[in-house]
């Protein structure tokens, strides 16, 4: 008999989470030194621009990777069918559907082939045409450095299943040792390549093992042995595509949203305030995204957790799981708030010597009363998605544009850097804020 998973979560995969998140956001910083020391400012601004590609790039995933690894969730809980929304009504079994597993296996191979060949198509192309009307001149070893990123990008689009059948399995301990690893070989490769004075390359290089060891130690954990040797034997599968699609393009819709909505407020900085004051705003904007993805940690440990206990409906245990990361998302988010409204410019100006400060405390505190919100509200839609819904894919981009509108608006009348906080609260006032809280809760039965 295959059991099915349990999808034990413990006090050991939040501390690996919190590693694993430092190290993240950490490299940036302990690579930075030697980066800007070793390399000419020509070739970190070339490196700019493909991280910026890079991050275009990212939204042709456009939702499938969360969609599927719900999926993955509900047939590692033993269910016995996949539906496009919510929960198969079919009977839940106590050991795994071999078969379903195999049909999903083969579908996700099948659709990350296809979205790597799209990538390498569209980067050869359309981002060579770019790259040549951005740049002055195109060296060959900025060539080699382009089409090297170029086999990175579309390497880890292929194997990105890989990542996703981890996750969806509720190995959230595994994930991130993963990437403690993957982000040690990053730096360490980094550094080695600097002092041989391979220049740009350095950065490409180090980026495309990071993503190789990644990808290749991640096949250990994706699927069982024994699991994998019946799916190898089975020829044949059940596309699964029109299943998936179903929520990736919801998925992809709010996730849309949301990035303009981020990038847009920089964006609009940049034409209507001074560069000292978007400056403060980028600087301000990144902490408290550090901060909240930190806040976060136990909710997304807990995301596959979920998924399970809504196949078993067990609104109980959902319930508790629920309250406690929320309240300790909360914790983690109010001492975070307490130092960056009153500890962060000390901080920037007499150890990191920065000479970018945070703003006033008044900017940053609505910054706090914004992010606090997004975090209730952005806590309850999570959950809502880990029972295969995406019902509020549609209120994300309405609530965006409406942030934006109100931010013009606000500009127009004088408001300055605090038309951008403003913007994004009375944003989601109307409708996020409080639909996405009262819908969770009762459907946990926390309030009727």
């Amino acid at each position: 008999m295959v059991k099915k998973n349990n999808f034990q979560i413990g006090k050991k995969t939040l501390l690996w989470g919190y590693i694993a998140q430092f190290f993240q956001y950490g490299t940036a910083l302990l690579i930075l030194p030697i980066v800007l020391n070793q390399l000419p400012a020509k070739d970190m601004a070339i490196w700019y621009i493909f991280m910026s590609i890079q991050s275009i790039v990212g939204l042709i995933d456009f939702g499938f990777s969360p969609s599927i690894s719900k999926q993955v969730s509900f047939v590692y809980s033993g269910v016995s069918s996949l539906s496009k929304e919510g929960i198969s009504d079919g009977n839940t079994k106590s050991e795994l559907n071999i078969a379903l597993l195999n049909d999903l296996y083969k579908t996700c191979i099948h659709l990350y082939k296809r979205i790597s060949y799209v990538i390498g198509l569209v980067l050869f192309t359309c981002g060579s045409v770019y790259l040549y009307f951005v740049l002055d001149k195109i060296s060959i070893s900025v060539a080699i450095s382009w089409l090297l990123f170029i086999v990175s990008m579309v390497y880890n689009f292929y194997y990105e299943y890989v990542l996703v059948f981890i996750r969806g399995r509720g190995l959230i301990s595994e994930m991130n040792q993963l990437m403690i690893i993957s982000k040690s070989v990053q730096i360490i490769s980094l550094y080695i390549f600097i002092l041989l004075d391979f220049g740009l390359l350095s950065l490409v290089l180090s980026n495309l093992f990071s993503t190789y060891v990644l990808r290749l130690l991640g096949r250990k954990y994706m699927i069982e042995n024994c699991y994998m040797k019946s799916i190898k034997k089975m020829a044949r599968y059940n596309n699964l595509t029109d299943i998936i699609w179903y929520n990736a393009k919801r998925y992809g819709v709010a996730s849309l949203g949301v990035v303009l909505l981020a990038q847009s407020n920089v964006f609009l900085s940049g034409i209507f305030l001074s560069l000292e004051s978007v400056s403060q705003l980028g600087l301000t904007i990144q902490v408290f995204t550090i901060l909240a993805v930190v806040a976060r940690v136990p909710l997304t440990s807990y995301l596959p957790k979920f998924s399970s206990l809504f196949v078993e409906n067990n609104i109980k245990l959902i319930r508790r799981y629920f309250i406690q990361c929320q309240l300790l998302c909360y914790l983690i988010f109010v001492i975070g708030s307490f130092f960056i409204l009153y500890l962060g410019n000390p901080l920037l100006l007499n150890i990191v010597h920065s000479k970018t400060l945070l703003p006033t405390i008044s900017v940053l505190a609505l910054y706090t009363v914004f992010y606090f919100m997004e975090l209730t509200h952005g806590n309850c839609v999570t959950l809502i998605s880990a029972e295969n819904k995406v019902i509020y894919y549609r209120a994300a981009i309405i609530s965006g544009l409406i942030s934006i509108t109100l931010t013009f608006i606000l500009l127009y009348f004088g408001m300055g850097i605090y038309a951008f906080p403003l913007g994004l609260i009375m944003g989601g006032l109307p409708y996020n804020a409080w639909k996405w809280p009262l819908y969770v809760y009762k459907r946990l039965k926390i309030y009727e």
